[in-house]
């Protein structure tokens, strides 16, 4: 007998039955919808959890062709558009890296500063400008 069942991932509601048919071989069709929904949930979840990367999320987006964010459920899609929306430029191929340099200041300046409601100033360079490499 059929059981409706709502997807974790996207909210869809779909018929999963335990005994019947194909859903007797996926066992994971008890949260979702699509095999699709299940990589995605799973990399996520990991992804909260500290055991897996961003790639790794890129990785499942690639493979399943996944662009629209907003059919997903709120603790899913606000992962998604907060590491990959178009604002976020987080996959940008020429992002440069920054190496942050230690910066001198003598103690009278300090003591002025201390007063101050000013931010301190770090002296950046480019990487490539000091001849590393990646």
């Amino acid at each position: 007998m059929a059981n409706t069942r709502k997807c974790l991932t996207c909210g869809k509601v779909y018929n999963y039955c335990p005994t019947c048919g194909k859903s007797a071989d996926t066992p994971w069709k008890k949260s979702y919808d699509t095999e699709s929904c299940k990589s995605l949930f799973n990399v996520i979840s990991g992804y909260n959890m500290g055991i897996k990367t961003k790639k790794d999320i890129k990785r499942v987006l690639d493979k399943y062709n996944i662009t629209d964010y907003s059919r997903y459920v709120p603790n899913i899609s606000s992962v998604l558009e907060e590491l990959f929306s178009v604002k976020n430029n987080s996959f940008k191929k020429n992002k440069k890296k920054y190496l942050i340099m230690d910066v001198e200041f003598n103690q009278e300046d300090k003591v002025e500063e201390e007063n101050k409601d000013s931010e301190e100033v770090i002296e950046v360079q480019p990487i490539e400008d000091l001849g590393a490499t990646e």
